[in-house]
């Protein structure tokens, strides 16, 4: 399956969103609802990767439609963002999320999964979240 969800952690505090070859904007969509299902009755703030070091192109349509929509439709409780890729699509992609009303949120881009992993790491542990 190109879009995958898991948690990386046995507190659910960090999930992981891994994107690996061709994937659909309907299969992103599909990820932001199946997202709602796993955030359902957590009350506490959950982090996020996003891991497009294996994924091939960006779909075609409206890349920034469909990006501001997917980040309208994403849970309150999701908080510090980090994306793992690189190129100039991660510099739009950031700009589009730091640009959405009501959800801005922390994020960083970095260009691997292990940069990813450490960024996290040191958010959680200066957030002073880690359990």
């Amino acid at each position: 399956m190109p879009v995958t969800l898991e948690w990386l952690d046995d507190g659910q505090q960090v999930l992981l969103y891994t994107y690996t070859g061709r994937w659909t904007w309907d299969e992103y969509h599909a990820i932001i609802t199946e997202t709602h299902r796993r955030l359902a009755g957590i009350t506490h703030p959950v982090y996020a990767i996003l891991d497009f070091t294996a994924a091939s192109l960006i779909p075609s349509g409206s890349f920034v439609a469909h990006l501001s929509n997917g980040g309208r439709r994403l849970p309150d409780q999701l908080g510090f963002t980090v994306l793992a890729g690189s190129g100039l699509i991660f510099r739009v992609v950031e700009r589009v999320l730091a640009a959405l009303p009501g959800r801005q949120r922390e994020f960083v881009i970095v260009a691997t999964l292990d940069e990813a992993r450490a960024r996290m790491a040191a958010y959680l542990a200066s957030a002073g979240t880690l359990r």
